[in-house]
């Protein structure tokens, strides 16, 4: 792959990846308290 395609991969991977963790962080908060301690 180009530089280019390789940055937008990495690029969209880490965008879906912040979603789930702002989704997790609206639906479940206690729980991913109790993971984190």
């Amino acid at each position: 792959m180009p530089p280019l395609g390789v940055a937008v991969c990495a690029g969209l991977s880490v965008i879906e990846y912040l979603l789930a963790a702002l989704v997790s962080l609206q639906l479940a908060p206690r729980r991913i308290g109790r993971l984190r301690w």
